[in-house]
């Protein structure tokens, strides 16, 4: 852990800090030009957006594969979440 990382976990939250990530641009992440691609196509723009769809969902865009869902799936443990659970039928 940075000391940026544990100057932003002592001044707020866990509240405060979920609203934030949530609002986070997925560019700031330094997606692999695919993947940045391919989220930007579905119109997910945010982490919040991302948490939205789950693993298959996200296999139907065009050109995003494994890597890119593996990619994205790391960004999301870092911070707290996941994507969104697969209904069973």
């Amino acid at each position: 852990m940075g000391r940026d990382e544990l100057f932003f976990d002592i001044m707020f939250s866990d509240e405060i800090k979920e609203k934030l990530y949530l609002t986070l641009p997925l560019e700031v992440f330094g997606l692999s030009l695919r993947a940045q691609r391919c989220m930007d196509r579905a119109g997910i723009k945010t982490v919040g957006q991302l948490i939205t769809y789950s693993p298959s969902e996200l296999m139907k865009i065009h050109a995003f594969g494994r890597k890119s869902l593996w990619e994205l799936k790391k960004i999301l443990t870092r911070l707290g979440f996941d994507f969104k659970k697969e209904e069973i039928c």
